[in-house]
């Protein structure tokens, strides 16, 4: 009775370890799937790949091989007489074309990772942004992207949050809910939305500070991304980023992003109330515009 009893003992100890061994696997294989995820359609993209995980490494490889389209939005209601509006239904056929043909919406964490990290992407990678933090991107966008689930980076001016006036903007409740869906990122877009070519250093350094503490606290996650107020930007402004935690920025441009360009400097295209949807996919089929279809009024 007492050997009985030992080999009882002994048996369950093994089928103790047995199973938090199992459970152990099953935790690294979902958190790799995890990880791994994309905004493909078997599931929502993370903020991913954040990239706090990967600097802290030592493994940097960069890929200069790497070109990733960029599109540049503002405003999701039409506006007359401003071209950074959308027309009704642009931005639906837009997205709808994207998914027809095959693209695969990423957030900045994960283009990081990929230029330096050999983050791998999915096919026909694309980042798609809307500048300055409308309101409207709220009542008509994010109802498209969870239809298609698609993500999207909001580069907010920190200070404009809940601002009411001619252009209602985004509020920190309408920036959480977005966030915590997983397809929309929020990044910075300075504070007060200043020409960093020509601010002063002090200035400068507010901007580019405030908007990533404000933010954070509306996000919870670390602010790394920025894009220059007009695209205005110069030599200084580039080391305060730098100096500050940020790991890429964007300008405008005509070609898809590449750290050809620099990290700092990556090229978006601007779309407008008046890009037609055949110019929308002769950008993305043949590799950027070499010129713009309109002109630039605010960003």
């Amino acid at each position: 009775m007492h050997a009985f009893k030992k080999l009882f003992v002994l048996t369950m100890m093994i089928w103790t370890c047995m199973l938090t061994f199992l459970s152990n696997i099953h935790a690294a294989v979902i958190d790799k799937i995890q990880e791994g995820n994309t905004s493909s359609s078997k599931g929502h993209a993370k903020w991913v790949a954040n990239p706090e995980r990967y600097a802290t490494t030592s493994d940097i490889k960069p890929n200069f091989d790497l070109q990733v389209p960029i599109l540049e939005y503002h405003q999701a209601d039409y506006l007359p007489g401003n071209s950074l509006g959308l027309r009704s239904g642009q931005f639906l056929r837009e997205a709808q074309w994207l998914s027809d043909h095959g693209y695969h919406t990423i957030n900045f964490g994960q283009l990081y990772a990929a230029m330096y990290h050999m983050y791998q992407l999915p096919k026909k990678p694309i980042i798609i942004t809307f500048d300055d933090g409308y309101e409207s991107v709220y009542r008509n966008i994010f109802p498209i992207l969870k239809k298609f689930n698609q993500q999207v980076t909001i580069f907010m001016i920190s200070n404009y949050v809940r601002l009411h006036g001619k252009w209602p903007m985004l509020t920190k409740d309408e920036l959480r809910v977005m966030e915590s869906s997983g397809l929309v990122d929020v990044e910075s877009h300075s504070a007060t939305h200043p020409d960093l070519g020509t601010a002063s250093e002090r200035e400068a350094y507010r901007e580019i500070v405030q908007s990533s503490r404000d933010l954070e606290k509306i996000t919870g996650h670390p602010i790394r991304f920025f894009c220059y107020p007009s695209g205005r930007y110069n030599a200084a402004t580039i080391e305060m980023l730098k100096e500050n935690g940020y790991f890429l920025a964007t300008v405008q441009g005509h070609e898809p992003a590449s750290l050809r360009q620099g990290p700092y400097t990556l090229h978006r295209m601007t779309i407008y109330q008046t890009t037609s949807l055949e110019n929308f996919a002769q950008y993305l089929l043949h590799g950027g515009f070499k010129t713009l279809p309109n002109s630039h009024v605010f960003g």
